[in-house]
């Protein structure tokens, strides 16, 4: 029955080259700022990181990453979303990294080690994939503390701007829009070895270092604070 209620694979292609068509040429007219990309860019001279962005704003998360500087890997789920969005991250030049729909957690903290040992940063939504939206999950916490790299985070905002009625409200851009994005390091350190109440506190503070990230970037492209993302 469920299968029976998914779009055929025909359509969620179809739907994900109109999703592609739609950003690219917005990004073309979109007046875009930028901070931090020297910063990162410098970073990955050392070698990968942990990429997190809150799901709300994945649309130019792989346009604005410094591809020059290092590859970066996407892992996403099998859904007809997941699937779409890692089509839309796969055409600005990130490595989508599928997992099937009964992968555990620890499949998925597999791949995504072995990417970083490999040297290919990963990327994630850290609120993904279906949420609670802007309240940080265990993964990307998890990935930085046993590969020992650093976590980057990233937020773009543009006005004016489109949002949908999903569950995280995704952020769409309008043509000949005002855009600013931002690259920032997360300077916590975390301990490989860290105890559950520890690395609880770690997520609190991850899930208000994309909030406030978000914040800044919302009021360097127009917009006033918006506490809903």
């Amino acid at each position: 029955m469920a299968k029976k209620l998914l779009p055929p694979a025909w359509l969620t292609r179809a739907l994900a080259r109109v999703l592609i068509t739609y950003v690219k040429l917005c990004s073309r007219t979109i007046r875009w700022q930028g901070v931090g990309t020297a910063d990162l860019a410098a970073d990955l001279a050392t070698g990968p990181v942990v990429f997190v962005v809150w799901h709300s704003r994945l649309v130019y998360a792989a346009a604005h990453w410094p591809t020059e500087a290092g590859l970066l890997g996407t892992i996403h789920d099998p859904s007809p979303a997941g699937s779409a969005a890692a089509a839309l991250l796969e055409s600005f030049g990130a490595k989508p990294l599928p997992m099937t729909k009964k992968a555990s957690d620890v499949a998925m903290l597999r791949t995504a080690i072995k990417a970083l040992r490999d040297g290919t940063s990963i990327g994630l939504a850290a609120d993904g994939p279906t949420g609670p939206a802007r309240r940080a999950k265990a993964a990307p916490i998890d990935w930085a503390r046993i590969s020992d790299r650093p976590v980057w985070l990233y937020a773009f905002s543009v006005k004016p701007a489109l949002r949908l009625r999903t569950w995280d409200q995704m952020m769409l851009p309008l043509p000949f829009a005002r855009g600013h994005f931002e690259f920032r390091k997360w300077r916590e350190k975390l301990d490989r070895h860290a105890d559950t109440a520890t690395l609880a506190r770690a997520r609190d503070h991850l899930t208000e270092a994309l909030n406030t990230l978000h914040t800044d970037v919302d009021q360097r492209a127009g917009h006033r604070a918006d506490p809903s993302g």
